[in-house]
């Protein structure tokens, strides 16, 4: 356990507390010792070292106004659960936390990462009016959500979710959002002891061209490497996986691995509408051989001719884009990706992830390189990195002239609202002034 707290890599690190979590269950189980649940009969914010997900399993969610705990970090599991709940979370607040007192009124705020006691009355007023005027504003959003994302002088984007599965991507249609601008194909090869087979994933894909009805469905090829390890495959160890085998690299060195998923897609895009996109892509030579190897699979299964692109997370991808625009059907701009290698900061690392700023102009400006180049071309471009569920950011790609925006479902509702309350005119003034900007606090001071 202690070993796996002490890697370096903060996801696996993370993990650690869900591996006790696991042990501690098993010995209790084995002692026959009945573990307490939290009873909670009002809103309440919980405070802890840090919460198992057994822990979450053992409390009633709706008395959960916010959590907050001393430890963790971005990828632990309360933060993964506050903002898949849409809580108010502060996390790695320090052993101080655990010594505010049980029972008295507290506010959080999950914006600044603060937890405020001993409020005073004034305090608490000014709080209940800005929680009442948030309330407001979700159940508008919530209301407006199928509506297009319009500019007031009529120029439209389109807005798309980020999923892993045909749940999520039932619950993002639900959301109002209007495509899969990525589906993460990947997890269906973790948590487990072999691979899917071509069977499994076409069923998988199948499900969902089934939910996505007609709707846009891009399904990105495996991306194993960096921070997403699957020991059954068996790979050498690398001292900086971020810059090894990753993406489209490890896919043109594991042929099994590539063909076994293109024949399940394209057997798949037989029930619906399906683009390919491939991760990690450096070289012009790696997507003509890829597309090579997307027509032989397609041959093999008799599959329906389907647009094939690649994410532009590289920032070599970027400066080449002219290059690249001929070669592929749609580009995606993976801005967490692009932002980390552009700007030499590992956007896991717990004390520099926040100065991973996708709104950094040196970011911005090879997003705009590479919309310029396929515009030249009559490219397609999206954006499915963390930038489009701001709404900063997103009216920034909107007027730099992106094509479509992907992001988180609970995001796509503010993101729309956003977007038509602004002129695409203004927001394109926006993006020129955002590319002049010395750094990303200027751009967010705009």
């Amino acid at each position: 356990m202690e070993k796996l707290q002490a890697v370096a890599d903060p996801l696996l690190a993370a993990r650690a507390l869900d591996l006790r979590d696991v042990g501690e269950r098993v010995l209790a189980h084995l002692l026959g010792i009945k573990r307490h649940s939290q009873v909670l009969t009002q809103a309440s914010i919980l405070v802890a070292d840090d919460l198992t997900p057994s822990d979450t399993l053992q409390l009633d969610m709706q008395f959960v106004v916010g959590l907050a705990i001393s430890s963790g970090g971005p990828t632990s599991h309360t933060a993964i659960l506050a903002r898949t709940l849409g809580l108010p979370a502060v996390v790695a607040a320090g052993s101080a936390l655990l010594a505010a007192p049980e029972g008295q009124l507290a506010v959080i705020d999950g914006g600044m990462g603060a937890l405020y006691l001993a409020v005073s009355p004034a305090d608490q007023a000014a709080a209940a009016v800005v929680i009442t005027r948030q309330l407001a504003t979700r159940n508008a959003l919530r209301e407006s959500r199928y509506l297009p994302a319009t500019s007031t002088d009529g120029h439209r984007i389109e807005i798309a979710a980020n999923v892993a599965n045909a749940k999520q991507a039932s619950f993002a249609i639900e959301a109002g959002a209007e495509g899969v601008g990525l589906m993460r194909s990947e997890f269906l090869f973790l948590e487990r002891n072999s691979a899917p087979d071509e069977e499994e994933q076409y069923r998988v894909y199948r499900e969902m061209t089934e939910v996505m009805g007609g709707r846009t469905l891009i399904i990105r090829a495996l991306d194993i490497g960096g921070d997403k390890k699957v020991a059954y495959l068996n790979l050498p160890a690398e001292e900086n996986p971020f810059l090894g085998v990753r993406g489209a690299r490890l896919l043109l060195n594991r042929q099994d691995l590539l063909y076994t998923q293109l024949r399940a897609l394209y057997r798949a895009a037989a029930h619906g509408p399906i683009r390919i996109m491939f991760p990690m892509v450096t070289h012009t030579s790696e997507i003509e051989a890829l597309r090579q190897h997307c027509e032989h699979a397609r041959a093999q299964v008799n599959g329906p001719e389907l647009k094939i692109g690649i994410m532009v997370e590289v920032p070599a991808v970027a400066l080449m884009a002219e290059k690249f625009a001929p070669l592929v059907d749609f580009f995606s701009v993976g801005t967490n990706d692009l932002t980390q290698y552009t700007l030499a900061i590992d956007r896991q690392h717990p004390e520099l992830a926040a100065q991973a700023d996708s709104l950094h102009p040196a970011v911005l400006d090879l997003i705009a390189r590479t919309v310029a180049a396929a515009k030249k071309h009559g490219t397609w471009v999206g954006v499915c990195g963390g930038l489009a569920g701001d709404p900063l950011g997103a009216q920034i790609l909107m007027g730099l002239g992106v094509d479509e925006l992907s992001m988180s479902a609970q995001d796509v509702a503010a993101v729309k609202a956003a977007l038509r309350g602004q002129s695409y005119a203004d927001m394109q003034l926006l993006a020129q002034r955002a590319l002049t900007a010395g750094s990303a606090d200027e751009v967010r001071a705009l």
